[in-house]
């Protein structure tokens, strides 16, 4: 295996396509394996080889990892809807402000031309989902909600101009009472409906803006308009499910203060949805975690 994993590493150090960013990571890793099947004792294989490899990582893996083990825990459920106190939504959140464009395997001079938003779908779980997002210069994502779903965001290229609204959940109809102050969206939203909502988001995100996160009972509802090219590298929580979970249309019905707004949900406006394109960045190698559950039966047999 070590035999095979010093060949690979022989190849890419020396060639083009290895980004200067990896290549002294590259170096560093191929000198340990060399160490280890030489026999020297310079290297632990049970901890320096593995924090080399692990050196070697983009941030998508690392957050794909930490997303799992976030996704098998007794607290995924409950986080969801208290983002502000969950260390592992507060981790995914760090680890995206290491994202580039290279990690989703875009340039700069690729996306010059672009005319027509996209989206690109890294993958998807029945937990989460990791997807990304180009926006041309003057485009938008219309005015869209996540049901029951905590959003975590980051730009990785251009200046984007967000505008949030969240949906005013006492005495409303389509919401009930959880616990901890948090509501839950009770029923499938259908065309005509309206929700009294306040808005809590208008303001610019840029690459030097650190991620950001949406919650079911915060800024729920949002939009997007490109200042610049941009691109948004998202991570749902869950994914959105049709027919339980899909994601609803708005425009704002009225207006009767500063601050509260009225939307009604509307047909799907498709000239303005981004058109689904191949991923072509780095893909997150498979993780398998134990679950907390796991974890306290495993230990209950023993």
């Amino acid at each position: 295996m070590f035999i095979c994993l010093l060949l690979i590493l022989a190849m890419f150090s020396g060639a083009s396509i290895i980004s200067q960013k990896y290549s002294k990571k590259l170096s560093t890793l191929l000198s340990s394996v060399k160490q280890f099947i030489n026999g020297n004792n310079g290297i632990d294989s049970n901890s320096e080889l593995i924090n080399n490899i692990r050196g070697c990582e983009t941030p998508i893996q690392t957050l794909y990892d930490c997303l799992v083990k976030f996704s098998n825990s007794l607290n995924y459920e409950v986080d969801i809807y208290n983002p502000d106190n969950s260390n592992a939504i507060k981790e995914c959140l760090e680890i995206m402000n290491f994202l580039t464009l290279s990690d989703v395997g875009l340039e700069n001079i690729n996306l010059n031309n672009i005319g027509q938003s996209a989206c690109m779908s890294i993958l998807s779980t029945d937990k989460f989902e990791l997807a990304v997002f180009i926006l041309p210069k003057g485009l938008s994502l219309p005015l869209h909600d996540h049901p029951n779903m905590s959003v975590l965001s980051k730009v990785i290229k251009g200046n984007l101009q967000v505008q949030g609204f969240s949906p005013i959940v006492e005495n409303s109809n389509y919401y009930m009472y959880m616990n901890d102050k948090k509501f839950q969206l009770n029923k499938v939203l259908k065309l005509g409906d309206e929700l009294e909502t306040i808005a809590t988001d208008n303001c610019v995100k840029s690459v030097q803006d650190s991620a950001w996160y949406l919650s079911p009972n915060r800024s729920n509802i949002h939009q997007f308009k490109a200042l610049e090219t941009c691109v948004v590298f998202d991570v749902l929580v869950p994914p959105y499910i049709y027919p339980n979970r899909p994601c609803n249309y708005f425009e704002i019905s009225s207006k009767s203060t500063d601050e509260r707004f009225t939307l009604k949900v509307i047909p799907e406006p498709d000239s303005k949805l981004p058109v689904a394109v191949y991923y072509n960045g780095y893909k997150p190698v498979e993780s398998k975690f134990l679950s907390e559950t796991e974890i306290h039966e495993h230990s209950s047999t023993n």
